[in-house]
């Protein structure tokens, strides 16, 4: 809704809450997303229903703001009773609307960043577990808090740890992986005869392959010249020859269906194409 739209600073007291209601939250959304999927059949759609169940990753904290409101004297998080409003809540609370709204703020705060960190996992596990029927959603909710992302059961903290010094370790070898790339680099570019040169020279070089390469005649001789243009007319019917040959050597390997003329056109433009540099 509009009314929960906005985002706050959040106190140090609201990042504690939020803190201890790791796992409370993480039950809450993995049984309301198990809900949802399984209520409206989203694995039986065939194509794309993996992506519905993303979608539902991206939209459950709306659900959550529903269904749930955030008691941050305890702290706690609390279901609201079926057909309960907030004005319901803020009596039964005893709160009033300030109160209530920031409440609301901070859950839908909590909610965004808890599927951040792992909305990519809880969608592929919920489509899994939903499509297999193989857990219910307390059940489903129950294993993935625990023993996919920790945030349940006993030694949470230092399981959680144990993740964060593999990253660190991760981290580690990819920075020497790449700093071992970059001096293979450097090696490699210190061997190039240009490397040495001045900007200006470079600029020229540059400037006399791309004429070469616009116009490979540019540099050679008159005589040399001529032969070339006589040998292109002596050889002009050899050179076609040889080309279709080729061109229909290649067409013939193929099946009927890539004979076509906009098949043969990229073998016939290509056959004059020399082979790699050495």
């Amino acid at each position: 809704p509009d009314k929960v739209g906005a985002e706050v600073h959040l106190t140090k007291k609201e990042r504690s809450a939020l803190k201890k209601l790791e796992c409370g939250m993480c039950k809450a959304i993995l049984t309301e997303m198990h809900i949802e999927v399984t209520k409206h059949s989203m694995t039986k759609r065939g194509y794309g229903s993996e992506s519905q169940v993303w979608e539902t990753t991206n939209a459950i904290c709306l659900a959550m703001l529903q269904k749930y409101r955030l008691d941050l004297a305890g702290p706690k998080l609390l279901p609201k009773k079926e057909g309960e409003d907030d004005e319901e809540a803020m009596l039964n609370m005893g709160a009033n609307a300030a109160e209530v709204m920031r409440s609301m703020l901070v859950l839908k705060m909590g909610c965004q960043r808890w599927v951040e960190d792992y909305g990519g996992d809880t969608s592929g596990y919920i489509f899994k577990v939903v499509k297999d029927g193989s857990n219910t959603a307390e059940g489903a909710a129950q294993d993935f808090c625990v023993r996919n992302v920790n945030l349940c059961g006993k030694g949470k903290k230092e399981k959680q740890q144990k993740i964060k010094e593999k990253e660190r370790e991760r981290l580690k070898t990819r920075e020497a992986m790449l700093k071992k790339q970059d001096e293979k680099e450097a090696k490699e570019k210190e061997k190039d005869p240009f490397s040495s040169l001045p900007e200006d020279s470079k600029f020229g070089l540059q400037r006399m392959l791309e004429m070469a390469r616009d116009d490979p005649l540019h540099y050679m001789e008159d005589d040399a010249k001529e032969r070339i243009h006589q040998a292109r007319a002596d050889l002009r019917c050899d050179v076609c020859r040889a080309v279709l040959d080729d061109v229909h050597a290649q067409v013939a390997k193929r099946p009927k269906s890539m004979q076509r003329e906009y098949d043969i056109l990229p073998l016939a433009e290509g056959a004059c194409e020399g082979g790699p540099d050495l």
